[in-house]
């Protein structure tokens, strides 16, 4: 099976499948990827918004949620090429 045949990753299993190459100290999404490998019940994110409110609800500290921005844009980076339309911009307020 093709890559391009295979469903899409869900975010917590893009953060799961990549997280050797995410946890290196120099990389800046690391400290989330710690957050998710402690925190088995991360929710199926789908969307920036979605997981700027489980960042919200879960009072992460300033630094995961900067982690989590880097960790998304890879993830966005990920899902475009899988289906050639990506996701853009800022997380919302």
């Amino acid at each position: 099976m093709t890559d391009l045949m295979r469903p899409p990753l869900g975010f917590r299993d893009y953060i799961l499948l990549r997280k050797t190459d995410l946890t290196s100290s120099r990389r800046p999404s690391w400290p989330f990827v710690v957050h998710v490998l402690a925190a088995p019940d991360l929710p199926r994110i789908s969307t920036r918004g979605e997981l700027a409110h489980y960042l919200r609800v879960a009072e992460v500290p300033e630094e995961v949620e900067k982690a989590a921005q880097s960790a998304w844009k890879s993830f966005s980076a990920y899902r475009s090429r899988r289906r050639g339309v990506g996701e853009s911009g800022a997380f919302p307020p």
